[in-house]
């Protein structure tokens, strides 16, 4: 009750003493990495937000899945569709990544399309991306024509389902494929992919992980003096039920390699 009565511009003031640690976690965090990402496969990546989540600038965003990026990057893709972008985070990253790479991204949330601007903009990848609004069946299919080497990155909080039909598995036999499925929003949507998938592609899976403190990558004595569960909190992705990814490599690249 008293919290309400106060002037927001005295909340604001008192907000960092709630939580002192974090508040001091978090101001070292920015200030040690000013806006550049720390580690992970985007290291060096310009994030240009107002208020980023931390574990992006950390780098430890979906650190589950760095490897199966890692992996990827070892393919010349001329082509990444994001599905399901964001604030660009992954646009920009994959278009660092794959320097030759056309980046053509859906995102349903209009309102996000300007963060995805900027993010491309200060990391110098603007020309190379592509930004459209909500992705229906049909336009994924017109996004694959053509022969080019296509990574299709997704993460589209259940609607894969109704995306990877299996005539876009059919288009898709000859594409890498990186996928967050959404079983907590929609139960066997996993095992619905992995079954339409397994004819033309090889699938592992990545189970969402709990972050330690070893998992920080910044070290120092300001930061090691803090306490550990202020440095798993800074990297908490606040996941609302265990996740899951996808890695579907088809099985034309393996075979031809």
């Amino acid at each position: 009750m008293l919290k309400s009565l106060l002037p927001s511009g005295l909340r604001n003031l008192l907000r960092p003493w709630k939580a002192p640690w974090f508040a001091f976690a978090r101001g070292r965090v920015l200030s040690r990495t000013g806006g550049i990402v720390a580690s992970g496969p985007f290291a060096g990546m310009k994030i240009e937000m107002e208020h980023p989540d931390l574990c992006k600038v950390l780098g430890t965003y979906e650190r589950e899945i760095h490897g199966a990026i890692e992996e990827l990057s070892r393919t010349d893709f001329e082509r990444v569709l994001n599905i399901g972008g964001g604030e660009g985070y992954y646009t920009a990253g994959m278009a660092r990544l794959f320097p030759k790479a056309i980046v053509t991204v859906f995102e349903s949330d209009e309102r996000k399309h300007q963060s995805i601007r900027r993010l491309a903009l200060a990391n110098g990848v603007s020309e190379r991306v592509r930004i459209f609004g909500h992705c229906a069946p049909g336009m994924l299919l017109d996004a694959l024509n053509g022969a080019e080497p296509t990574l299709l990155l997704m993460d589209v909080e259940g609607a894969e389902g109704d995306l990877l039909t299996e005539r876009h598995a059919a288009r898709l036999r000859d594409s890498h494929i990186l996928l967050e499925t959404h079983d907590g929003y929609r139960p066997g949507v996993g095992e619905l992919i992995a079954e339409r998938f397994h004819p033309t592609h090889e699938l592992r899976r990545f189970q969402s992980l709990r972050r330690v403190a070893e998992d920080f990558p910044l070290k120092g004595l300001d930061l090691a003096l803090l306490p550990g569960k202020t440095l798993c909190r800074v990297m908490d992705e606040h996941r609302p039920f265990p996740q899951e990814w996808f890695l579907l490599t088809p099985l034309s690249r393996k075979s031809a390699s």
